[in-house]
């Protein structure tokens, strides 16, 4: 189109080097949009580093009232 190598690799370098830009700035603020994301099922509890037998016990009975956990089925076989 230019009629010149140079000429021609500048404006493909140049042109792929935008493209890179502007995907990496759409892929961010891709990221902050919130809706159609799952969220874990404990995101909303906060984050110790020793957890006590309560907190085990909160966390199961959370799993269980969103229905995350199943429990074992209460026959004999």
């Amino acid at each position: 189109m230019t009629g010149s190598w140079e000429q021609t690799g500048g404006i493909t370098v140049l042109f792929h080097t935008i493209r890179i830009v502007l995907y990496y700035w759409h892929e961010r603020l891709w990221e902050r949009v919130s809706w159609g994301k799952l969220k874990h099922p404990l995101a909303c509890l906060p984050v110790r580093n020793d957890l006590t037998p309560e907190d085990y016990q909160v966390i199961g009975r959370l799993l269980e009232e969103r229905r995350y956990s199943a429990k074992e089925p209460e026959y004999q076989i």
